[in-house]
């Protein structure tokens, strides 16, 4: 049995709602610090081995980190 853990600062350093979640980090996105675009992902290539994201929290570093997680997707992975 896979045991999921519960989010223990929800509301705090990001949004507590799933919607408010998904509209943040949309945000991050397209923010003008950010890559501007969504990512899809490529079921195909697979060869990314490791990425550096910045975590200091969405409202510091997410737009910054959505080049990664934008590359990450185009890889597949």
């Amino acid at each position: 049995m896979v045991e999921i853990r519960k989010p223990v600062v929800a509301g705090q350093f990001y949004p507590g709602s799933k919607d408010g979640l998904i509209k943040q980090i949309t945000e991050c996105f397209m923010d003008k610090r950010g890559c501007g675009t969504l990512p899809k992902i490529d079921a195909g290539k697979k060869d990314i081995k490791g990425l550096v994201v910045p975590h200091a929290g969405y409202i510091y570093s997410g737009s910054i980190a959505t080049f990664a997680y934008h590359h990450l997707a185009a890889h597949g992975d």
